[in-house]
């Protein structure tokens, strides 16, 4: 017998026991870790009036809404209006805002914002809006995390000023105005 067919022998006689054992231990691993999120679970907090909601939805449609950005469908931030993706065919846009958004587009942007990160969200508002670089929306929006469209707010400029206020239960309406004015 060659020093090759005793190795052969050697890996058969001992590596498949062990290959075996390796690979039940891996799907039990794989198994006890990897279910899906309950689909019932929900965040429990406090979250912004949606009643606030319209002046920095309106700022958002404006300036993050289009089609080649937020205002398409596979993105995990969506937002609808008249600037990009509508919620329904045929939506027409109501006459009450500048930036003519549906009543529905409006709950869905607000559903779309809260449920990025409800939990971060939710302690933000207990907080009182303190630290609001916690979110991911702010963080991209800055361009502190890494985003496509880059910084399209600036700390403390109007855009940055109405969604601060809305993250503190208030909302600052004259800097979402003057945000909808920026070039």
């Amino acid at each position: 017998m060659n020093m090759y067919s005793a190795t052969i022998r050697s890996i058969v006689w001992w590596g498949l026991p062990a290959l075996v054992v390796a690979l039940f231990a891996c799907a039990s691993l794989g198994n006890s870790g990897c279910s899906a999120p309950d689909a019932n679970a929900r965040t429990v907090g406090k979250f912004p009036d949606p009643a606030t909601f319209k002046p920095l939805a309106d700022m958002m449609v404006a300036r993050c809404g289009s089609l080649d950005c937020h205002g398409q469908q596979g993105r995990n931030l969506k937002i609808y209006g008249a600037s990009g993706l509508r919620l329904a065919g045929g939506d027409e846009p109501n006459k009450a805002g500048p930036l003519f958004a549906t009543v529905n587009e409006y709950a869905a942007d607000y559903g779309s914002v809260c449920g990025l990160e409800p939990e971060t969200l939710a302690a933000v508002i207990q907080d009182g809006g303190k630290n609001p670089e916690r979110l991911t929306l702010v963080q991209k929006a800055r361009n502190a995390q890494e985003h496509k469209g880059g910084a399209v707010i600036v700390r403390g400029d109007a855009q940055d000023r109405c969604m601060l206020s809305w993250l503190t239960g208030t909302i600052d309406a004259q800097s979402c105005q003057d945000a909808l004015k920026l070039p």
